[in-house]
């Protein structure tokens, strides 16, 4: 004898749930050693480099660029860490570090910035003016 089975109509509740996805959507992109990212990237939470970025503009909260990674064209981030080679145009609103080996040749706005020994920036380079300005301690020291 044939068992009958009951299946619930489409759009019922069951007894299984689903997880729930978060409504905090990670942004992350990771390009790999030997990937070529070339065009725009914007709207980007973190942005880790390892391979060759070759665009007109980046957009992005954190900007990562490995040590085998080399970027030329225009970054716009909250913060960057550049290990590799930069050529181009590079705003960062809030830290900027270049690590040892890092390379970066071009137009700078930061808000800090902190080099390691071995790391080289050449080019212009301007405070961004989100940062905060100098207090007025700092600026009677430097007139000492």
């Amino acid at each position: 004898m044939v068992r009958a089975r009951w299946w619930p109509l489409a759009g019922t509740k069951t007894d299984t749930k689903k997880p729930r996805r978060s409504r905090k959507r990670v942004r992350e992109v990771f390009l790999g050693p030997e990937i070529v990212l070339s065009g725009e990237l914007k709207s980007c939470g973190t942005l880790v480099a390892e391979g060759i970025v070759d665009s007109g503009r980046i957009e992005c909260r954190k900007f990562i660029l490995g040590s085998a990674g080399s970027c030329k064209g225009e970054v716009q981030a909250e913060s960057a860490v550049i290990s590799g080679r930069f050529e181009g145009r590079l705003i960062v609103r809030a830290r900027l570090l270049i690590k040892s080996g890092g390379q970066v040749r071009g137009s700078v706005q930061y808000g800090q910035v902190e080099i390691e020994p071995g790391g080289e920036l050449q080019g212009d380079m301007v405070i961004h003016q989100a940062s905060n300005p100098a207090t007025q301690d700092e600026l009677d020291i430097l007139d000492i």
